[in-house]
């Protein structure tokens, strides 16, 4: 574990790194903590070694949330192989959260959870809303759109979020009571990430999420760095393109958005979510038996998962975010709503053509 001798200079960065399985994500911290500390910064990144209940390695495993304890000790060992390979070759300090693991730090997380309340968005620990925070890793593991009345299955998968992302909360923030952290770092903005930083919040450090270039699919050749999570920084970009739109972009530019539209026809990774773009010849109305002498009226919906994701998050920790306001409280009520109307129109006018 590192010391105090960080005092001197104002202290470390704490990279926050406990999902080291997720290869690229710390790959790009390894980097980056390695150039840092070549620039005479002090840097100390993060050692998971089994700590948390649920995390995005197990995610990115698709293992089951039953039974975790029995499902999870292969992937662990890879994250912590991977860990301790990079950290050793990069000449890195670090910190091991098993150290920090207290058992009234147990307690205090089962005790929350024990007395949460039924519907977890309505749980909140520290003045912070975990359970509606938490949704958007529930939405992302399990397409669960309803959150009403979950079943029992979704319940646990949820339950596992929440006591993670509590734990992380209380590891960083007992971390940087004792230790000088003058920033945190983290990669992408999944819950137990989160918490992180609201735990770095509380005491005043400063916090940046690191992401990669959204285009091309995901581009690891480039760095980008937020001081709030990605979804309130998208909206704070929305509301910037008002001073932006009227300047002219580069040939090189132009480029790049080509390659990114032509890369998402070919759908080659997990951020392309439409299938691969096929050119059959023929008639699409033929393969799907639609009546050709019929007019067609296609609806193109949003993600309906992404959406409830990035707002969960949003009302949670009180992001910036666009509110717009809409015609339909959804998009089955519009769909519906369409639907009716066609009916309505389309007999209309069988009954104007009946009385000619």
């Amino acid at each position: 574990m590192a010391q105090n001798s960080a005092a001197a200079d104002g202290g470390y960065i704490l990279f926050f790194t406990p999902e080291s399985g997720v290869v690229p994500h710390f790959t790009a911290q390894a980097v980056m903590a390695k150039v840092l500390k070549e620039r005479g910064h002090r840097v100390l990144m993060v050692r998971c070694q089994s700590v948390f209940t649920r995390c995005p390695v197990m995610d990115m495993y698709l293992l089951p949330h039953s039974d975790v304890e029995a499902n999870k000790k292969q992937v662990c060992t890879q994250c912590q192989h991977v860990a301790k390979t990079f950290i050793d070759s990069y000449g890195l300090d670090f910190v091991s959260l098993p150290d920090l693991l207290t058992p009234d730090i147990t307690a205090r997380v089962k005790h929350a959870v024990d007395n949460a309340p039924m519907d977890f968005r309505e749980f909140v620990f520290e003045g912070i809303s975990f359970g509606k925070m938490c949704m958007m890793a529930v939405v992302h593991a399990t397409k669960t759109s309803e959150f009403d009345n979950v079943n029992p299955e979704i319940r646990e998968a949820w339950k596992q979020y929440i006591i993670t992302a509590i734990t992380s909360y209380l590891l960083v923030g007992k971390l940087c009571q004792q230790l000088p952290i003058k920033s945190i770092v983290h990669h992408e903005d999944y819950n137990l990430l989160v918490a992180a930083r609201l735990a770095g919040q509380a005491l005043n450090i400063p916090t940046v999420t690191m992401s990669i270039g959204q285009h091309m699919g995901g581009d690891r050749r480039r760095y980008q760095f937020f001081h709030i999570p990605a979804w309130g920084q998208a909206f704070l970009t929305l509301q910037m393109w008002a001073q932006f739109r009227e300047l002219s972009i580069a040939p090189s530019q132009i480029k790049d958005a080509i390659d990114d539209v032509l890369l998402r026809f070919g759908a080659p990774n997990a951020h392309v979510y439409s299938p691969q773009k096929t050119f059959i010849q023929g008639d699409f109305r033929d393969e799907m038996k639609i009546p050709k002498n019929k007019k067609l009226l296609v609806l193109y919906t949003s993600s309906l998962d992404e959406l409830i994701a990035s707002s969960s998050q949003q009302e949670a920790i009180n992001l910036p975010r666009i509110r717009m306001p809409q015609t339909f409280k959804n998009q089955i009520e519009w769909i519906q709503a369409v639907i009716d109307f066609v009916k309505k129109e389309t007999q209309a006018l069988s009954e104007l053509r009946q009385r000619e």
